[in-house]
């Protein structure tokens, strides 16, 4: 506020509130923690907005590829494929969204996703090249 008075204000709510406003519905279903919205909110306070969007976009990459990794290693690959499309055709026939926890888990998989929002803030900020 200091340094850009009342407009910083403003530029500041508006980008910690872009992904809070994004990605709610991935939080309603479970795939995102309360956590990672935080992360990227903190993120984006201190990022322009453009910033932001690039560093978001580059963290679901990366999140993206570490999550087809383990699923290539993955022994039971096939089933939790067809767990997942299962679940996506059950929202889009019911529009009901409901938490995404496969029955076959025994216990809950979680997969760390500050690490991937890490890096995607790195490449934004062009901090590492690819």
């Amino acid at each position: 506020m200091f340094g850009y008075g009342f407009r910083g204000v403003y530029y500041f709510l508006g980008n910690i509130s872009i992904p809070i406003i994004l990605l709610y519905l991935l939080f309603q279903m479970r795939v995102l923690g309360a956590g990672d919205i935080k992360l990227f909110s903190m993120i984006g306070s201190i990022l322009t907005t453009e910033e932001l969007f690039r560093c978001m976009a580059y963290s679901f990459a990366a999140a993206g590829a570490g999550a087809a990794f383990f699923l290539l290693a993955d022994k039971n690959r096939w089933q939790k494929l067809r767990y997942a499309g299962g679940y996506l055709l059950d929202i889009l026939k019911t529009g009901k969204i409901e938490s995404y926890r496969p029955p076959y888990e025994k216990e809950s998989v979680l997969f760390a996703f500050s690490v991937p929002v890490l890096f995607g803030t790195a490449v934004a900020l062009r901090l590492v090249r690819c």
